[in-house]
């Protein structure tokens, strides 16, 4: 779906692309890990607020539209 959130599978992407864990995540964004699964949840997704969304931008050095919307995360050379 073009414009629909996307970021459960950007995360599922960033985290396997980085090699981390949904703990590890959590630890660096200060928050529960049942928050990170919350995002994770395919079936049911809950979205990160906005303040946290701009934590995860921080973190990945997405930006939030990258994040948000439907285009492909690319593994830097």
């Amino acid at each position: 779906m073009k414009g629909a959130f996307r970021i459960t599978q950007k995360l599922q992407d960033w985290l396997k692309l980085k090699d981390w864990t949904q703990r590890q995540l959590a630890e660096e964004l200060a928050c529960d890990e049942s928050l990170i699964s919350q995002w994770l949840d395919e079936k049911k997704p809950k979205h990160p607020s906005w303040q946290m969304l701009r934590k995860l931008c921080l973190l990945t050095g997405l930006d939030s539209e990258l994040l948000i919307f439907d285009r492909n995360i690319e593994q830097e050379d």
